[in-house]
């Protein structure tokens, strides 16, 4: 067992039979406003701005036994003054502004990492996030979910490579549920499925090429929104942007 403190940080680390380790944490976190947070869209007058501060509690794991190796953790963080991004009044689309929020926030989530290594050609890598972003009994928004993060993300690639020489694989993001469009949480915008594939090959030492293809099935999604405080008040609703259909891409890459 050992145990680490740095930084407002304090953790401390069991370490199992074959380095497999158990860990637990406990940090604190400081961050003043910045200049693009000070300002709306480099515009003056500055925002009047409190340093946002948290407190995060983690736990979690480490480690491999066989083919299979993990990382995985949960986490409860506290946050005070959080920085959010609102829609100016009249809001176009192009311009927001940042205000702390007025009570506390809790950001708590889990965290997983799997790789299984089929065999010594073939990996199967996945990461899954979990992400609970809420007010904590805000004067004006209650226990409202905070917009822009979708609830579920899954990401996963089945890979084959050779010796070194070749390499081509399919991947797959799957969002389960879309991020909320405002602060009133009045609008949510759709799950999705994205399907890829890429490959490449070694020519020499030097030159690299390599290929993918992306959205193979031209998903329609919306890839990113930004926040509003109500959608429905707003005198617009060009929040959404809109995801890539499907493309091709190659490339080469060159070491000197």
């Amino acid at each position: 067992m050992s145990f680490e403190k740095f930084n407002g940080r304090l953790g401390v680390i069991y370490t199992l039979q074959d380095e497999n380790q158990l860990y637990a944490n406990v940090s604190e976190g400081y961050e003043p406003p910045g200049i693009t947070d000070l300002t709306s869209g480099g515009a003056d007058p500055f925002t009047i701005l409190d340093a946002q501060e948290s407190l995060t509690f983690e736990v979690g794991s480490r480690g491999q036994k066989g083919i299979v190796s993990w990382d995985a953790s949960i986490y409860h963080s506290e946050i005070s003054n959080e920085f959010v991004d609102v829609g100016q009044s009249g809001f176009s689309g192009e311009t927001t502004s940042t205000e702390n929020a007025r009570g506390n926030t809790l950001h708590k989530g889990v965290e997983l990492g799997l790789d299984i290594q089929i065999n010594k050609n073939i990996l199967w890598r996945n990461i899954y996030n979990y992400n609970d972003f809420c007010f904590d009994n805000d004067p004006d928004r209650g226990d409202n979910k905070l917009p822009g993060i979708p609830q579920s993300i899954y990401a996963s690639e089945l890979k084959y490579s050779s010796n070194g020489r070749w390499y081509a694989g399919i991947n797959l993001r799957h969002i389960a549920n879309g991020a909320y469009v405002d602060y009133a949480n009045t609008e949510r915008t759709a799950g999705y499925e994205l399907i890829g594939i890429i490959a490449g090959i070694s020519i020499n030492e030097a030159i690299d090429l390599f290929a993918s293809a992306e959205n193979l099935t031209d998903e329609k999604y919306i890839s990113n929104v930004s926040t509003v405080s109500d959608l429905s008040m707003a005198s617009s609703n060009s929040v959404f942007t809109p995801g890539q259909g499907r493309a091709f891409y190659v490339g080469v890459s060159t070491n000197f």
